[in-house]
């Protein structure tokens, strides 16, 4: 299945065909798969016969491994698969392996539920200039990360960020005449998580945060639900 041609199990780590056959075993929802497209053609402009990292964690449910492995086989990406328990340590043998393929591979995709991968995997992989992590705690997110238009999330992203540059200070409307008036620090570029990735900045999926550093806030927020501004 476009794995790497050998097969090993390492502690808390197992990788090629053991991997690629237990992600390929399972259904991914087609509106997945075609998220998982768009990702690496137009996020990650991965061309065909270039090969990926994918580092999947097992505690997350493989849907979105399996979605990203089948768009990958039917673009003809060569997909080197890693299954790793995020509760177990890794050994250096593994983390020297992983920084030589970094080097090769056109991108690398991890794929993390609720606990987290550990700083030194992180690290290795985000030294890629093509680097994305996705966080999937739930169901509805892990949903979210691939069928969301990232192009148009950090579209917004950015006019948002130039609309803030020009002000000192911001107002949030929400609830019956509950008005929260955020002092932003003028100094402080905000950081913008958007929904394109850049060397020595990995791409997170879910995408769409920004990050102000702020002054001080007065007032009242009430939180009713998500906001979407043109």
């Amino acid at each position: 299945m476009g794995s790497a041609p050998v097969r090993e199990r390492r502690g808390s780590v197992t990788v090629s065909l053991e991997a690629a056959a237990l992600l390929s075993s399972k259904l991914a929802a087609p509106a997945d798969v075609r998220g998982a497209a768009q990702l690496l053609e137009r996020s990650l402009h991965v061309p065909a016969r270039a090969s990926i990292l994918l580092v999947v964690s097992t505690e997350e449910e493989t849907g979105l491994g399996a979605a990203i492995l089948s768009a990958a086989n039917e673009l003809q990406i060569h997909p080197l698969v890693y299954l790793v328990d995020p509760r177990e340590p890794l050994n250096a043998a593994f983390l020297k392996r992983l920084s030589l393929q970094v080097e090769e591979v056109a991108a690398c995709i991890a794929i993390q539920a609720a606990t987290p991968f550990a700083p030194a995997l992180v690290e290795c992989l985000a030294a890629h200039a093509s680097a994305v992590f996705l966080e999937v705690p739930s169901d509805a997110v892990a949903r979210q990360a691939l069928r969301a238009d990232l192009e148009e999330l950090h579209r917004l992203g950015v006019n948002l960020v130039r609309r803030a540059s020009s002000t000192s200070a911001v107002e949030f409307l929400s609830g019956l005449d509950a008005v929260l008036t955020v002092e932003l620090h003028e100094g402080r570029a905000p950081v913008h998580h958007g929904g394109e990735p850049a060397a020595g900045k990995p791409l997170r999926l879910p995408a769409g945060q920004l990050v102000f550093e702020c002054l001080g806030a007065d007032g009242t927020l009430s939180v009713d639900g998500g906001i979407w501004l043109e």
